[in-house]
């Protein structure tokens, strides 16, 4: 998904927390995608000589997104997250 990011409203604490968790999200995929594109052809299919190095980049980079989507679950878990203290109008 790109474009533009959606405004924070009414709970901009909880927009930071979507993006804290989005933004990563995007960068590993489209790292992934830099990983495996390596070894497709510009219409996307496998080049056969690298097919078994691009098996192996597939399986790497399904492990890390593995682990982190348990990271993202635990996060979530947690769900919503406590809104910012507010400051104390007393010194």
């Amino acid at each position: 998904m790109s474009g533009s990011r959606p405004t924070a409203g009414p709970a901009p604490h909880l927009m930071d927390e979507i993006l804290a968790l989005l933004t990563p999200l995007q960068a590993m995929r489209h790292r992934h995608q830099e990983q495996l594109d390596v070894h497709r052809t510009a219409d996307g299919d496998v080049i056969e000589e690298q097919r078994s190095t691009y098996e192996e980049v597939r399986a790497a980079t399904a492990m890390e997104a593995s682990d982190t989507l348990d990271v993202v679950i635990k996060r979530l878990d947690c769900w919503p997250p406590s809104p910012p203290a507010e400051p104390s109008p007393w010194p």
